[in-house]
């Protein structure tokens, strides 16, 4: 299976070959992936408050290093500009008006309490997602630099970046539906955007998976590039 990325720089398209064994290795084998880590963690993760295990779980397997102290104004309160993002939406699905209208500004208000000291757009983004799976890509340094963008330095820019990511997963929806349905049979359950950025982090030459790509490079009409 491909995938294909439009790049916000001057740099051709990113073309994933091989996604589907690419994200099958990602979720069998980074620790974010594994039974009782980041992803799992996401199903039990209180929907409006941020809690001392979320920052753990940010902190662990999804490899952050934001301080417990960094989220004391924040933790263990309900939080009405995290309760504004809807759970119902999702990156691929939300068609242009809801976006622009409803979820683009939410998370905008959302980045903009969250982005201080200690929390910046990779770690803010990591918690995000975490509370809401179906909407908010990980915006570490490897997948922005994938996408061919700087890392976004205020929350405008952090969500027209996530707008990229929507229209990239619009581009690829088939292809990541397949790959969502194929890591199913593997009883691995994930979202088309969390697929996307496994696939944005894994197929970065400084990601973990990079030196595996030779050998994949040798299977049968599969490669990677």
């Amino acid at each position: 299976m491909r995938v294909t990325i439009a790049r916000l720089d001057s740099e051709p398209p990113l073309v994933i070959e091989n996604a589907d064994w690419l994200a099958e290795a990602f979720f069998a084998m980074d620790p974010s992936g594994k039974q009782g880590g980041f992803d799992d963690r996401a199903h039990d993760s209180a929907p409006t408050r941020i809690e001392t295990k979320d920052v753990d779980a940010i902190n662990g397997t999804m490899r952050a290093r934001s301080p417990q102290k960094a989220w004391a104004a924040l933790r263990d309160r309900d939080l009405p500009w995290l309760a504004g993002i809807s759970r119902e939406w999702d990156l691929a699905s939300l068609d242009d008006g809801a976006w622009r209208t409803d979820a683009a500004p939410a998370l905008e208000e959302a980045l903009t309490q969250l982005l201080q000291k200690g929390r910046g757009i990779s770690v803010s983004t990591k918690m995000l997602h975490l509370k809401r799976p179906r909407l908010v890509p990980v915006l570490d340094s490897l997948v922005v630099a994938q996408l061919g963008s700087p890392m976004p330095s205020t929350p405008a820019k952090a969500v027209a970046l996530i707008d990229h990511v929507r229209r990239v997963i619009n581009a690829n929806v088939s292809v990541l539906q397949e790959i969502i349905e194929y890591l199913g049979l593997h009883g691995v359950d994930r979202s088309h955007v969390r697929v996307l950025d496994a696939l944005l982090w894994g197929s970065h030459k400084d990601s973990w998976i990079a030196p595996l790509m030779p050998l994949v490079a040798r299977w049968p009409g599969g490669a990677m590039t």
